[in-house]
């Protein structure tokens, strides 16, 4: 279908997405990466998860819980970064190397540390409403 993006064993790869060297798409479920959005080098998107409260037969057996990614449009995601199943990135967040991304991101922040957390505010280029 013209204009659509590719989709290649569930990862969806929008116009201008760039993948860095060794990054990792785990695709059991969906993986959906922006428009314009950069993925550092070694950075890891995991899509496949396990409930920890299960009895030890259950957990060795395996009852896998599938969680699509989604990565915004217009973010950039540092080296190492490591994103884990059912989390959504917000539009224009930056997330820095080496953080561990547990839980979705609001839009327009930077989030670093392990787990990620929102240190800052960014700028978008919406103008800002006058009063």
């Amino acid at each position: 279908m013209p204009g659509s993006a590719p989709v290649i064993n569930n990862v969806t790869l929008e116009d201008g997405a760039h993948l860095g060297p060794n990054t990792l798409l785990d695709d059991h479920a969906g993986i959906t990466i922006g428009k314009d959005t950069r993925l550092g080098p070694n950075s890891i998107i995991l899509t496949r998860t396990h409930p920890i409260n299960a009895t030890i037969p259950r957990r060795i057996r395996g009852q896998d819980i599938d969680l699509p990614v989604i990565v915004g449009r217009g973010c950039w995601i540092g080296a190492h970064v490591v994103i884990l199943p059912g989390v959504r990135i917000g539009e224009g967040c930056v997330v820095g190397a080496g953080s561990v991304v547990t839980k979705s991101t609001e839009p327009n922040g930077l989030y670093v540390g392990n787990p990620a957390k929102r240190i800052k505010d960014l700028e978008t280029d919406e103008p800002k409403p006058t009063a």
